[in-house]
């Protein structure tokens, strides 16, 4: 629970590593479970999709597609939809390993990211540097938008980048609203009417040296929210309003460099990396944890 004096409550959440696994990658940048207990995994620096499984020590490769990926979720088809640096979403067939085109558009704009809520609405991050404007679309599966998030009741904008999204079963909307390039981010809570019910800007004992820059946004099994924060390594918890509860500094355990995470239908959590710092080795990690408290 949130403090009077908002700083960190006492470290509640306990983190065990069950199993690492070894890539060829430079980095995890997004990764997500498919129903036949595959994973997907982007590295958007390589260029590079894979479709593995993960056995023992060892990641089995199923597919690799060679492509600039930025983002990506399962459609109830199992299919995959992927924002491929293009106003419209794209379709990874899982049978044929075919890319087609979907109804799902948010021209003028570039798709950034991608969520599916429970409900099966397709929620897109969009983004156009040249004109500066960003935002965030709900579409039905026939791809009509039903609810466009981009000003605030002022009329200012309301992101920068969506860099990653997740929604909560409240129905809010949490999007990570971090511009490439830049030192610092926030999350940016919508709810189900089009408007914006919160902010968070990371905190104020924990950014006081590193600002804040969150890179993924993902839901827990007990409906609260992690935050990767890129800079301190740090996970934010926050509650389904995208108020502060607590937070897990990874470091404390060992450095593991986190960049994606991915819960399975079954409540398993699995944090895909950057490569170690020092290293030039195309060589980042995948983790199984449990992640007790949160």
């Amino acid at each position: 629970m949130l403090q009077s004096d908002d700083s960190p409550v006492e470290l509640s959440v306990a983190l065990t590593i069950i199993s690492e696994y070894q890539t060829k990658l430079s980095i995890v940048s997004d990764m997500i479970p498919c129903r036949d207990k595959s994973f997907l995994i982007n590295c958007h620096k390589d260029q590079k999709l894979i479709k593995v499984k993960l056995q023992e020590k060892n990641l089995k490769t199923i597919f690799t597609f060679k492509s600039d990926v930025y983002g990506m979720a399962v459609l109830p088809s199992n299919d995959i939809l992927l924002s491929t640096g293009e106003s419209r979403l794209r379709k990874l067939s899982v049978i044929t390993g075919k890319l087609s085109d979907t109804v799902y558009n948010v021209a003028p704009l570039i798709t950034t990211t991608i969520h599916i809520t429970s409900g099966n609405k397709v929620v897109v991050g969009g983004n156009d540097d040249i004109r500066g404007k960003s935002a965030v679309f709900v579409m039905n599966e026939k791809g009509t938008r039903e609810t466009v998030y981009e000003h605030d009741q002022h009329n200012q904008p309301l992101f920068n980048y969506p860099a990653s999204i997740t929604s909560t079963s409240n129905g809010n909307i949490l999007v990570a609203d971090c511009e490439p390039g830049s030192d610092i981010g926030r999350v940016v809570v919508l709810g189900q009417g089009g408007d914006m019910n919160n902010t968070y800007t990371g905190h104020q004992e924990i950014n006081k040296e590193e600002k804040f820059k969150p890179i993924q946004i993902v839901t827990t099994p007990r409906d609260n929210v992690i935050v990767v924060d890129l800079h301190t390594e740090v996970f934010h918890i926050l509650n389904n309003k995208g108020e502060y509860l607590t937070f897990f500094n990874t470091k404390d355990n060992r450095r593991i460099c986190p960049c994606s995470l991915a819960f399975t239908s079954t409540g398993k959590l699995y944090i895909g990396c950057t490569k170690p710092y020092s290293s030039t080795a195309k060589d980042a990690k995948i983790y199984q944890v449990t992640l007790s408290g949160c």
